[in-house]
Formats: structure tokens, sequence, C-alpha cells
């Protein structure tokens, strides 16, 4: 299930490449500059990917490729690439892919440009896919020779803009610029693939001293649970407490939803609802706060909005509706969502669902809004979970009295979950 959005045109990508720049100069010093030295390394991987040729076919299985036919039609690869956290964009220094060809034939050049727009359905037209592709801004590249059949592209800017929070990471397009040029690679582990063979990022950059003046909290690693809800949902999380909050527990009055979402102006049945929601969790904390240990709990009016640090945090909630036959019936569990974000003192921003580990949102950082992008409904993207959460966005500043999590109703849980 997932509400997904119309493409948004590339607006100021070399504005943001510049400012980006500009922070990571004046953060940390020249970024890849004399002797780099300090630097740091890490290697993300994971991707999704998939090849579109003018005639229709696709991609085959572990192989993509990115080239021109010998009529000069473009052949081209997406590829959408997990991203790591350990770095803001100010402290990158270098980002650079690495593709393992497959048989002989190594590109002499290569486009890169990045893409608009949630894709993900393999049945999607070559024309519906290439006009999520902003070719404007696609850039010429020169693969670099690795060992043992690997070339590396580099990736830098288009990361920076990523991580800046300048462009949501619906990743990118590879093209290729020879007429009858088509290169083949490796995309993904299968029957004969290991995942030592599959693309990845290689980065370097330089963590700064980051000023911890966003909340009280630094990030808590909650593991996956060994019993399914066991260790709390995102609503509990962003309490820190351990006890899942479900819909039952907020008193969710299905009815009152549907009224809500049907009398609402023109597509702001959502943000109704997450005004609803907002007032389900004031009244739910205001119940429980002995137990949960919360000393306060107000509304602030957005991200930046000025707390005390020292005793204060910042948590975000949001709502997303799925209706596909139009029809406003919120009484299947699969129509309708709340997720929180839970701010840390970094400025980066952590989130944790039910049956999996808390996590740092990757390309979250100070001084980029959560409202930027819509959410998804789980750690990956997929046609259900891209960008489902579209509603407002709504600021709570939180009061925690001590540093461990609670667990407010002391049980635990094994039960459905809505958040």
């Amino acid at each position: 299930m997932g509400t997904k959005t119309k493409n948004a045109p590339l607006r100021g990508l070399a504005l943001w490449l510049g400012l980006v720049l500009l922070l990571s100069l004046s953060a940390c010093g020249s970024p890849g500059g004399a002797g780099a030295g300090g630097l740091t390394e890490a290697v993300w991987r994971g991707n999704d990917s998939a090849t579109f040729k003018p005639d229709g076919s696709g991609s085959e299985g572990e192989i993509e490729q990115a080239g021109k036919t010998a009529e000069g039609e473009e052949v081209f690869a997406l590829m959408r690439l997990n991203l790591g956290t350990e770095f803001l964009a100010s402290e990158l220094a270098e980002a650079r892919l690495f593709l393992k060809i497959s048989g002989e034939s190594k590109p002499s050049s290569l486009r890169i440009g990045p893409v608009m727009g949630y894709w993900g359905d393999s049945a999607t037209s070559y024309e519906d896919v290439k006009a999520l592709i902003d070719e404007k801004s696609a850039v010429t590249v020169e693969p670099r020779d690795e060992a043992d059949g690997w070339v590396s592209v580099p990736l830098t800017d288009l990361l920076r803009t990523w991580l800046s929070g300048g462009l949501q990471n619906n990743g990118l397009a590879l093209f290729g610029e020879t007429a009858g040029e088509i290169c083949s690679f490796i995309s993904c582990i299968g029957a004969t693939v290991q995942e030592e063979e599959t693309p990845y990022l290689k980065v370097s950059g330089k963590a700064c001293e980051r000023p911890l003046t966003y909340g009280k909290f630094g990030f808590t690693e909650i593991l996956r649970p060994d019993d399914m809800h066991s260790n709390g949902n995102c609503m509990s999380y962003a309490l820190r407490d351990m006890n899942a909050i479900l819909e039952g527990d907020l008193g969710v009055d299905m009815g009152e939803m549907e009224r809500i979402y049907a009398q609402a102006d023109e597509n702001k049945g959502v943000d109704a609802l997450a005004e609803y929601f907002a007032r389900l969790a004031v009244d739910y904390v205001e119940a429980h706060k002995e137990s949960l240990k919360i000393s306060g709990f107000r509304r602030i009016d957005g991200f930046d909005s000025k707390i005390d640090p020292e005793a204060e945090y910042r948590i975000a909630l949001r709502v997303g509706v799925d209706l596909p036959e139009g029809v406003v019936d919120f009484s299947d569990m699969h129509s309708w969502d709340f997720h929180y974000w839970l701010q840390l003192s970094d400025g980066r921003w952590s989130q944790k669902f039910p049956t999996g580990p808390s996590v740092i949102v990757p390309c979250t950082g100070p001084g980029i809004s959560p409202g930027g992008f819509p959410w998804d409904s789980a750690y990956g993207r997929t046609p259900k979970t891209a960008d489902y959460y579209t509603s407002q966005v709504v600021y709570f500043a939180v009061t925690k009295e001590g540093g461990e999590f609670t667990r407010h109703r002391g049980e635990m849980e094994d039960r459905p979950n809505a958040g």
C-alpha cells in the first residue's frame, strides 16, 4: 500500500550543490584536499535496479545494461542505492559507484542523471520511465578501470545532494554515449552471483565534531524483536518506551476517522487525520505520563522550533492513506497508518517499525526538514511502501525523565500493529 506522488522537476540542483560544497569547505576543510588526512571510508551495499530498452524488453535477472543500439536508441539502467548514515553532506569527501562488468565490453563513457520519482514496477513503459529522468542534469563520466573486471564512476555531487535533502533518493539512471556500445554489469545476488559482486558505493569523509544541540538523547539501538512487537513500534520508540502503542491503545474510532477525512477540504483529508492522531497522542501521553516518565509533551510549530536540548527532544508525526477504490472506508487496516520519527541530539532523525530494529533515517540531519519528501512505510522502497506518509508533519517537544527506555505497561506484547 502506498500513496504515490507526482514527479517534481529538479529545481535548483546547482544551487544545492554549491551550498553543500560551501558548507563542506567551511565545516571540515576542503573535502578530498591535499593529503585528505583523517578521512575514513565506508562501503554501502544494496540496490534495486532495472534495464529499459526501446523495444519494451527489460533486464535479465542478475544483469543490467546501459548504452545505445546501433541505431542510436537509448538502453538505460535505473539503480536506487541504499545509503548509509555515517556522514552528513558537509562531511562527505568522495563517493564512487563500483560496477562489475559482465562480459568483455567496458564502457568508454557513461552519463549519469538523477531520477525524479518513484519507480519499481517492471511493467512500466519505456517512455514513462524515461520521463522520470532529469536528463538535463545528467553528467558525462569516464569509468575508471579497477581490478578484477570492476569499473568505478564518480558520484560525489549527486550523493551530496541526496544527503543534504536537496533531492529525494529515487536513484540514478545510467546511459551510454556511443552508438552500438552496450555494456552489461552484474546487478543483484543470484544463483551464480555473490553479494561481493553486486554494485556498491565506496564513500570517504571526515566526521566533524557535531554540536549536540538538537535534543537530549543520541541514538539508542533497539534490536529486532524475538517476539513480534515485544520491543515497541514507532510511537513507543518516539516516546522512548518498549510497549507498542497501537490503535486500540489510542482509542482510534474508525467512524470518526471516516467523518474527518470525508468532510475535509479537497486533498486535505490526510492532513485532518494527522490532527486527529495528534490529539490522540496528547491524550494518551497525559493519561500515561507517570509510567512513561514524561513530564512535558507540547506541540511545536516546526522541525526547527526552539526547545531546551538539555531537557527536551523533538518527534514528528505523519499519516498515510491508501484508498485504491476511492471509497472512504478505514475498516481495512491497510487503508491507513500513522508513523513517528524521533530527532537525535546531532540533528539526524531515527525511526522504528514494529518487527524491525531502530534505525537512523538516511539523508536526515541538521537543517533538513522531515517534511521535504513523503516517508516510506517500511525500511525499503517497494510499490506498497514508497512515499506512503504524505500528510502534514506534526511536531512535539518531549521531556523524558531519565535516560532509559521505559516499559510503561510492563507486559511483553504480541499483537497486530498500526504504527
